[in-house]
């Protein structure tokens, strides 16, 4: 959800005031507490990396809310295994080799 937003966010276009203030990054972190004062004060922060948006820093109660509101609209187990096709047709078993394990103090004589 979060990275859609900024996926579709046009880096060609200046922010406007009312929607996320853009820093490049050394000016960034010579200013970090500015930056974080006005991520707390509920505006989004962008900081870009050679005029290419790299980070959003928000306050920590914005990334929890939208983290609670990801997670409301996340399907649950059984919708996901109800959406799985009910059809008769066979599937090709995909044979996929175990993992070689070691006992301790076998010393792992990988190649020995």
């Amino acid at each position: 959800m979060v990275d859609e937003a900024c996926a579709s966010y046009n880096s060609s276009h200046i922010a406007q005031p009312e929607t996320v203030m853009q820093w490049p990054l050394q000016e960034a972190k010579n200013k970090f507490s500015e930056l974080v004062n006005a991520a707390l004060a509920g505006e989004p922060q962008e900081v870009t990396r050679r005029g290419r948006p790299v980070v959003i820093v928000l306050a920590s109660e914005e990334y929890d809310r939208l983290r609670r509101l990801e997670k409301a609209q996340a399907p649950t187990l059984g919708e996901l295994l109800l959406e799985i096709p009910q059809d008769e047709q066979k599937f090709q078993r995909v044979s996929i080799p175990t993992r070689m394990r070691f006992r301790r103090g076998d010393g792992g004589n990988c190649g020995e």
